[in-house]
């Protein structure tokens, strides 16, 4: 990179920037994997065959994710460090250009019609944002986490109506049984447990290995990817939240139907029959 990377990135250095080509700035996440081989306060890395003094240190480059130290160990991989340096013979291949907000097409279109006055259209030539550049590497991983979310939301609808439809058919179909109990002398506390025990068990039974999959399965993911943070998924609040609201929307469902059936009058269900 050229020498004045930091200042146009915004980026913050605890140090100072390369001046010569033996020397380079590192993210924060390459000295920890320097400190875990045992080395103390690392001055210098060596990176093929050549050894690199070290002048500055940052957090992460602009637009990249930030990585705790925890999940950089589980990892257990050395793609996810970065380093800048200056290189001895100025030959940049790729040209960074602020805009103002809202203007990138604008700018987008101007450079593309500078570039093709100079530039054969059969010499090919790339132009992207910061932001598109980072969803070439972690674009999939941002699809899936979406992908999950809305699969989520449609398991979740799919259970409240297929509850709904169990739970009409079933008051249906025991409207005579419920009008014998009103008949000698039932109140709606005992009709509501009538139908609640039911509903209350088949939820337990279906929740604990739903959530015990589901948890298996994240937990699978997250082992194998760096991005994906453990700490919500051994989060109990996270847990409990998941619980609290399935419950919450399955009570409110039957606890529709039911009031519906405890307001059933017998005479008419025993007329019909």
């Amino acid at each position: 990179v050229s020498s004045n990377y930091s200042d146009f990135m915004n980026l913050k250095i605890e140090g100072r920037m390369p001046r010569s080509s033996n020397e380079i700035v590192v993210s924060r996440s390459l000295i920890w994997e320097l400190e875990k081989e045992g080395e103390t306060n690392p001055s210098s890395v060596r990176l093929g065959d050549r050894t690199f003094q070290i002048t500055g240190i940052y957090e992460q480059l602009p637009f990249e994710p930030l990585y705790t130290r925890e999940q950089i160990s589980r990892a257990n991989q050395y793609h996810r460090f970065t380093f800048l340096s200056v290189p001895e013979k100025a030959d940049y291949r790729t040209a960074y250009i602020k805009c103002m907000p809202g203007q990138e097409q604008d700018v987008r279109k101007g450079i593309l019609s500078i570039v093709r006055s100079k530039l054969p259209e059969s010499i090919p030539f790339l132009l992207t944002t910061k932001q598109e550049e980072r969803f070439r590497y972690i674009g999939g991983e941002k699809m899936m986490s979406e992908l999950f979310m809305l699969l989520s939301v449609i398991s979740l609808i799919i259970t409240v109506l297929g509850i709904y439809s169990a739970i009409t058919l079933d008051t249906y179909s025991r409207q005579k049984e419920v009008a014998i109990r009103k008949i000698n002398g039932a109140g709606p506390r005992v009709i509501s447990l009538l139908f609640g025990k039911l509903y209350i068990r088949l939820l337990v039974i279906a929740a604990i290995p739903s959530l015990a999959i589901v948890y298996l399965f994240l937990r699978m993911l997250i082992s194998k990817k760096v991005v994906i943070s453990a700490e919500w998924l051994n989060n109990p609040v996270l847990w409990l939240s998941i619980i609290f609201l399935t419950t919450t929307i399955v009570f409110i469902t039957v606890a529709y139907r039911i009031w519906l059936i405890s307001r059933l009058n017998p005479a008419e269900v025993i007329k019909s029959e």
